[in-house]
């Protein structure tokens, strides 16, 4: 598995459930790219997906308890999971949004039965998971190129019958195949107020709120090309929130990480798991229980920055 992101995780624990011998091959740390630094939504309704997603988001919206309740159960751990519902503000209809949130002005909205999940939760349960379940991880090591059953990497060569490119953002980096894929950085940041300030999740055209149970509201985003610059900079809210909408004061802000990651294609042997955008983590259910080829999305953001990656043309 080229790549230990929540995709890669995912994959190499339901593998290893069926009785594979997995290794998950990782350039930095397991879990603290995309996966580490994403909103967190798990968005399933057919107004911001193409069309030949719709039918995979909807299943995987199906999958996702049951993939959380299995991860929580075997770790312990808690991930999250809110099914509040996701408000998105359009001016093509009308919702009573000042009863469904009091801290939100009165605008056109429509709401949709979704969820979100902590992604930082939800990889570190799945990595704790894996690691119970015998995947073997091999950190700092950076995969190169692919070859006839195996992967070349930075220090030696792993053989395989079977390999995934889970590499995200990195993914066209790995020969043979110079898969189209670009970083787009993104900025998100987090609001720290009252409990239950926000409850439902707020997406608009061009950025999204996205509350935590503990109080958090994480706000994004920016898009910008800067390669793979990780450098942290200036957060232009204008950008981010350059949507219809509007907060009644109750709340201040300080800079915390948020952002997002997924996709996949491929042929025997030899199976691509790349980025698309923002909406990869509702893939991450169905790719979990189902064990088939899929085609998902990508955002991640790290130290207050992150990346967002499209396969160009697909």
């Amino acid at each position: 598995m080229i790549g230990g992101g929540i995709i890669g995780l995912s994959i190499s624990l339901t593998l290893r459930k069926r009785g594979a011998e997995v290794l998950v091959v990782e350039r930095g740390k397991p879990g603290r790219e995309a996966s580490y630094a994403a909103a967190g939504m798990l968005a399933d309704t057919p107004i911001e997906l193409p069309a030949v997603l719709h039918e995979l988001a909807r299943a995987s919206a199906r999958m996702y308890p049951e993939f959380v309740h299995e991860i929580e159960d075997e770790t312990g751990a808690m991930v999250d999971l809110r099914d509040q519902g996701t408000i998105f503000l359009s001016g093509e209809a009308s919702l009573p949004l000042a009863s469904l949130e009091p801290a939100l002005m009165e605008q056109p909205a429509v709401f949709f039965k979704e969820r979100s999940v902590d992604p930082r939760a939800l990889s570190a349960a799945v990595i704790k998971a894996a690691k119970h379940r015998g995947v073997d991880i091999a950190s700092g090591t950076t995969v190169t190129s692919v070859i006839n059953c195996g992967a070349v990497t930075d220090k030696t060569t792993y053989r395989a019958p079977k390999i995934v490119n889970c590499a995200g953002a990195w993914s066209g980096q790995v020969g043979p195949i110079p898969f189209p894929t670009r970083p787009v950085k993104g900025q998100m940041l987090a609001l720290v107020g009252p409990r239950e300030l926000l409850r439902h999740v707020v997406r608009w055209h061009s950025g999204y709120l996205v509350p935590r149970s503990d109080g958090r509201i994480v706000v994004g985003s920016t898009l910008e090309e800067a390669g793979f610059r990780q450098a942290s900079g200036r957060f232009d809210y204008s950008r981010a929130a350059s949507g219809s909408f509007e907060i009644r004061p109750a709340t201040g802000g300080v800079p915390d990480p948020g952002g997002l990651g997924r996709a996949a294609s491929g042929d025997s042997g030899w199976v691509a798991a790349l980025g698309r955008d923002i909406y990869s983590w509702i893939f991450c259910g169905y790719r979990a229980f189902s064990g088939r080829d899929f085609v998902g999305a990508g955002f991640g953001v790290v130290d207050g920055f992150g990346y967002f990656w499209r396969e160009a043309g697909l």
